[in-house]
């Protein structure tokens, strides 16, 4: 019997046939050496969106992913991380929590990646503070120092990743099967042990509770088949974390979190991210229900800031940043037009005015709202400030803000019949 081409293994499972470990190795093997045109991995791809996989099929694109690039080793030391599914604006939460989680002791190395469709990657809010770039070798030499780190991901790490994703970005397509399998690879090519993961839900890649609740089953499930442990925590992603968004505006929100010193003065970026410091620690051996506390007592006391001052001097940085972080030449300040309560946050029209705005490329453009859902807000006061370099884009973000109102504010009355 001929073996079956690449392209024959993808239509057979366009049509629901199931993969073996050595077929889908091919696939993956054949993307990563270039044997595939964009259309044929766009075929792949297609295929998963149409009829998903099964866990067995995922378990073997993890192995193949990671045995196209670098395998990272930290010898015999745990090593922690958190993930984020994506979707919600101005999560920087990852400045809070590595910050954190390093200055308990624990070793967390995070990788994070550029923006694609967003105003900010983790990757380029961190690059307002200290370079990202470095190799793996550095990553292990600087986290052996300093417990934690937020490097841009090396791309020697699972390498066809960025091949897959690439075509994923132009079809507007991310199967949850290549969410779950490029996630869990890399951080198993990165040395991961425990994984907290942030499952946004509301508005974002998960739609709803239900949803939620089943991929992280399912990413629990199969970590644990690979050896690693993993926790999911499901969080609100239906508005922005906090009220900054763009690279040098989140890094800002971030540091002004880190230097907080009373536990009432705290918000939504600090609620999720001692949350998920939390669960970390709870991994670790805390007793269960007491890492929070633990998290939020570790940022008070100024040990999470002093280990970020650590942090951004490793990367290459100078500490001094967090006293002074740059801003953009021009703002426009739009006002609330009436006086009630913010019933309504659109997260995709904030990502479309901070983009236009410049973000993620000016990183100092942006947006910052002044409400949330539920605030109550006078007419006349700030209702969002938008942030450019370049006054043209600025004209463009204050436009698009104007028509398409983001922010929607209402009376306790909404009808009258």
């Amino acid at each position: 019997m001929t073996e079956e081409t690449t392209m024959e293994l993808i239509k057979r499972r366009m049509i629901g046939g199931e993969l073996s470990e050595n077929e889908i190795m091919k696939i993956i093997n054949d993307i990563s050496n270039k044997k595939l045109n964009d259309i044929e991995i766009a075929g792949f791809i297609f295929s998963q969106a149409l009829r998903g996989m099964t866990n067995n099929e995922v378990l073997s694109m993890i192995k193949a992913m990671v045995e196209t690039g670098k395998k990272i080793s930290f010898e015999n030391q745990i090593i922690y991380d958190k993930h984020s599914l994506g979707g919600v604006p101005g999560n920087k939460v990852t400045l809070l929590i590595v910050p954190i989680v390093a200055a308990y002791g624990l070793m967390i190395p995070k990788t994070s990646s550029r923006a694609i469709t967003s105003p900010s990657g983790t990757a380029d809010t961190m690059e307002v503070l200290a370079p990202v770039e470095f190799q793996a070798e550095e990553v292990i030499s600087m986290v052996n120092k300093t417990k934690g780190l937020v490097v841009e991901a090396d791309n020697d790490i699972c390498p066809v990743d960025a091949d897959i994703i690439g075509i994923e970005h132009y079809l507007g397509l991310n199967p949850e099967s290549m969410m779950v399998s490029s996630i869990l690879a890399k951080k198993i090519a990165m040395g991961i042990n425990r994984l907290v993961i942030d499952v946004p839900v509301e508005g974002t890649k998960v739609g709803s509770m239900e949803d939620g609740q089943r991929i992280s089953q399912r990413i629990v499930k199969i970590g644990k088949k690979i050896g690693l442990e993993i926790k999911a925590g499901l969080t609100y992603g239906g508005q922005p974390i906090g009220n900054n968004i763009g690279p040098t505006l989140e890094a800002q929100e971030a540091v002004e979190s880190l230097k907080i010193t009373h536990p009432d003065k705290t918000n939504s970026l600090i609620e999720k991210s001692t949350d998920l410091a939390g669960i970390l620690f709870e991994m670790s051996g805390v007793e269960k229900g007491k890492g929070k506390s633990i998290a939020m007592d570790l940022l008070i006391s100024g040990k999470a800031l002093d280990k970020m001052k650590q942090i951004i001097e490793i990367q290459g940085g100078d500490p001094k940043i967090l006293n002074e972080i740059p801003k953009s030449q021009h703002q426009e300040t739009i006002e609330c037009p009436r006086t009630g309560y913010v019933t309504q946050v659109d997260n995709s029209k904030l990502i479309k005015i901070a983009r236009l705005a410049g973000a993620p490329e000016d990183k100092t453009a942006g947006i910052v709202i002044f409400g949330k859902r539920g605030d109550k807000i006078k007419k006349g006061s700030p209702l969002l400030k938008i942030y450019a370099n370049n006054s043209k884009n600025l004209s463009k973000a204050l436009d698009l803000a104007l028509t398409s109102k983001p922010i929607k504010i209402e009376g306790m009355l909404l009808k009258q019949i």
